[in-house]
Parts: structure tokens; sequence; C-alpha cells
């Protein structure tokens, strides 16, 4: 690690500085003023993950760190339990923290992504390994992250759907003021190999639950995980213009899932004049029932999907199509 003057102390495109920065931003406190001297960056952890400060205290060699622990009681644990604390005073690395994103004082709900480029894969270890979880639940494998920051969690949620494609929506907990999300099946499977590879910079208790979720696979004869189906704007029109039955039949879904979205859709303020393509006339419905697929979808200038839909939901309204689309013969 350079201590020179001219050159940066942390390269955030490493993926070990990397995960120090993001586990800093979790789990480590910056005390001081901006701008002065007499400040410190520490980490407190239990004592059975103290090897990771050990990890961290080489990281940033030569510049000099302490290690040290001590007994803390509390009204859950009168009988005290061990808690080991890193700490670093030098004040060049402490500015550099500092113009990377980790402020000085509370940092909970202002804490985000680093400024500049930096490795991806180890910043989102170092912020899993310090406010998330890894392991196997009564169901199978979960990787979940909680944070009071919306940056970090919009953040978790882009990465999740770029390595795995399940998208994942931004929740918040309005009686824990926290936000949360996770993965289950067989994504967090492939999230744990691509997020934890082999000889990676990590917890110990982290890595070795994410080795029991690589290993995991599914029991035979349990349900297979299905992939997340994006409601789109026909879809909620359909919601909003039909009984929960109807809806269940025309989307392939479960009543539970419509009513789910109904309740959401209400809560938005939405109702089928303010979702698009909501409204179908009588002459669309004339239209679509008299015109081959094509034409109807080119006439109308809707979607496939969006005219495909309306004449399921016509056919089981009773009424007849006259050019029904046939699939070619393979």
């Amino acid at each position: 690690m350079s201590t020179s003057s001219d050159q940066p102390i942390l390269d955030l495109t490493r993926d070990d500085h990397a995960y120090f920065f993001g586990f800093l931003q979790t789990d480590g406190h910056h005390q001081g003023y901006p701008g002065r001297k007499g400040g410190s960056v520490r980490i407190n952890l239990a004592e059975r993950d103290v090897d990771i400060l050990y990890k961290l205290q080489e990281l940033i060699e030569p510049i000099y760190s302490s290690i040290s622990s001590r007994t803390c009681t509390t009204q859950y644990a009168p009988r005290g339990f061990q808690v080991a604390t890193w700490i670093v005073c030098n004040y060049a690395l402490r500015q550099e923290l500092l113009r990377l994103g980790l402020p000085t004082g509370s940092k909970a709900t202002v804490v985000g992504p680093p400024v500049g480029p930096f490795d991806r894969r180890g910043y989102l270890r170092g912020l899993i390994d310090g406010d998330g979880s890894v392991g196997l639940g009564k169901t199978g494998p979960v990787i979940a992250f909680c944070s009071a920051s919306s940056s970090l969690m919009t953040y978790f949620c882009e990465m999740v759907e770029e390595v795995t494609g399940v998208p994942r929506k931004v929740s918040y907990h309005e009686k824990r003021r926290m936000y949360g999300n996770s993965i289950t099946g067989e994504p967090a499977v492939v999230f744990a190999e691509w997020l934890y590879p082999q000889g990676c910079l990590a917890l110990d208790r982290k890595m070795r639950s994410a080795e029991r979720v690589k290993r995991w696979t599914r029991e035979p004869g349990r349900r297979p995980y299905r992939r997340h189906r994006a409601w789109t704007a026909d879809a909620d029109a359909i919601v909003l213009s039909m009984s929960a039955a109807e809806a269940a039949v025309a989307l392939g879904r479960s009543e539970s899932a419509v009513g789910w979205r109904r309740g959401e859709l209400k809560r938005a303020g939405k109702d089928l004049v303010t979702v698009r393509s909501a409204i179908w006339t009588p002459e669309e419905d004339a239209l679509v029932a008299a015109l081959p697929f094509e034409d109807a979808v080119r006439q109308l200038g809707r979607t496939y999907a969006s005219v495909g839909c309306r004449r399921s939901i016509l056919r089981k309204r009773g009424v007849e199509i006259a050019f029904m689309r046939v699939s070619p013969s393979r």
C-alpha cells in the first residue's frame, strides 16, 4: 500500500481495498473533525470475528494500527462478552476515506457507493459482511442485506439483478426504519458463487456459510424456483378492470398475487384512468375479434402481449374470434 503524499493510499479498483472500504461503511466509525488531526477510524466486532481485523491491519501496512480486546456488559448480556477493536489514527488515510465517502460521526443514512471507479464485487462483499447475512434457512439458501441508507440498498438490488437476472425492489420497513431485501433459492447460489470466490478477503464465518450455500441443491419433489414476473401496464389494467378470479385466469397468476397487486396499485393512487392501456373501447374489441392478429397489433398500435391477452379475455367472455393465430408446425 502506497503512503506517499502524491499517490492515493487506497486503490478501490482492487478487490481487497474495495472490500475494506465497504466493510468500514457498515461496521466502521470515523471519529473526528474534517481537516483536523486527532481523530480515528475504528471497527468493533465480536471476538469470534477478530480474524478479519488482523487481515485489515496487514492490508494497510506500513500504516500503524492497533487491535485490542475488552469485556462489555449489557442488560441482555450481564455476564459480559468479548469485543475486539481495531483503531487507526493516520491523518492521510482518514482524509482519503472522507473524500471517498466515509463521513465523520453518524453515517448510517448518508453513506453510499464510493466516488470514482471501484471493484463492485469486493465492495458489495464488504457491505454484506458488515450488515448482511449468508446462510441456509428452512426453505433453502438466503443472502440478505439491511441498511439505513437507501443508496446502499439500491446498489445491492441493482447488483443482484445484474448478476442473477432477478429484479429486486428497494423496500423500507417503517417500524425498524431500515431498508431490507434478500435473495433465495437457486439465484442465491449463483450470487454466492459470484460474491465469494475462492481466496477472497472476507469474514471466515461468512465464507464458510457461503460455501454451504454453494453446495446446496433442491431436494427432489420440492417445487422448483419460479422466476419473478414483472407487472406490466397491461397486466395492471386487467387487475383493475376484472375480478380477482378473472384476472388470475387471464394472467396465469394466483388470486393472492392479483389481490396483492391490486392493493399496491390502490396505495399508489392508481385507477383505470391512470394505468396505461387500461381502457379497451368497444371499437377496439371489435377490431381485435375481427382482424388477424398482426393486423390488430399494427392498427391498434399496441404490443403483441397486449392484443394476445385481450383476445384471451374476449374468448373467455364468449366473443367469437374470426382469425385464430396458428403456430407453425415443427
